[in-house]
């Protein structure tokens, strides 16, 4: 019994004494904490007002952060369509392709009404430095009062100002555009490619009927440029081909397509002895 006490005496004096180690009198006072000379520099200069600037590589986040937002706040505040135009009574569309440029008319006021919608649903995003030669579409939009807008589109991208903006929302502008096509609503100033080879054919189709013709290949030369001539006054009434734009001379009946380019009936053989 007295060894246990003793031994609980000398464990409570060793937790006592650990407990007050450096606690002492005789230990001298700890200094109190001082802020370094840096950090005092940047309190003074804080409360004065001055601009800290911390570090160039902590620094630069946040100015490419800010350069970024205000990039995109400027972008965000151009729009497609113009307020405040009205409404249009006519647009003329250029389609620019590798193949050429194919122009169309709009005049319905219900397709006018869904094209401006659509284009004031567009959204502008960002600028972009790519740039392209063809796919373009021009929109040319006239108002009663003489006044017109032109909205040029580059390839799915709007360009404004020679620059050049990632948009979202296109597909609807691209879809009335399509329709505007099918519907064969066209201001007749060119035709599309395609268009002019069908016609082509049809007149080169008639013509070889002709020339094949048991009528045509017995007649003499005053007859077979009787009927070449009839045939052509008929397709330019069909406007396969160009009015006033039949000419004979003794060897042949020249024509002009509608659209451009030249064709003709020979009236008589060549001569093998010719080159």
């Amino acid at each position: 019994m007295k060894n246990k006490k003793m031994l609980l005496g000398l464990m409570a004096a060793i937790t006592v004494g650990a407990f007050c180690a450096g606690c002492t009198p005789e230990s001298p006072p700890l200094d109190p904490l001082q802020p370094s000379e840096e950090i005092s520099q940047m309190s003074e200069q804080s409360s004065a007002g001055e601009h800290i600037e911390i570090s160039a590589a902590s620094s630069e986040p946040v100015k490419n952060q800010q350069q970024e937002l205000k990039t995109t706040e400027q972008s965000s505040q151009i729009t497609v369509w113009k307020d405040g135009a009205g409404t249009p009574t006519d647009m003329n569309y250029s389609q620019v392709l590798v193949s050429g440029t194919v122009n169309y008319k709009c005049d319905d006021p219900i397709v006018l009404d869904r094209l401006v919608q659509s284009l004031k649903d567009i959204k502008v995003s960002e600028k972009t430095a790519q740039r392209y030669d063809d796919d373009s579409d021009e929109l040319t939009f006239h108002f009663e009062d003489g006044s017109e807008q032109v909205i040029f589109f580059e390839h799915g991208g709007l360009l404004k100002d020679n620059v050049r903006y990632v948009i979202e929302g296109y597909d609807a502008v691209k879809e009335i555009l399509e329709s505007i096509k099918n519907d064969s609503v066209s201001d007749g100033t060119e035709e599309s490619y395609d268009e002019w080879v069908v016609n082509v054919g049809k007149v080169e189709h008639r013509v070889s009927v002709l020339c094949g013709s048991e009528e045509y290949l017995r007649a003499d030369t005053n007859k077979k440029r009787e009927l070449a001539e009839a045939l052509l006054r008929e397709l330019e009434d069909q406007g396969l081909v160009e009015k006033n734009s039949v000419f004979s001379t003794d060897d042949s009946v020249s024509y002009t397509y509608m659209g451009g380019g030249s064709g003709g009936i020979m009236l008589k053989d060549f001569d093998p002895m010719m080159n």
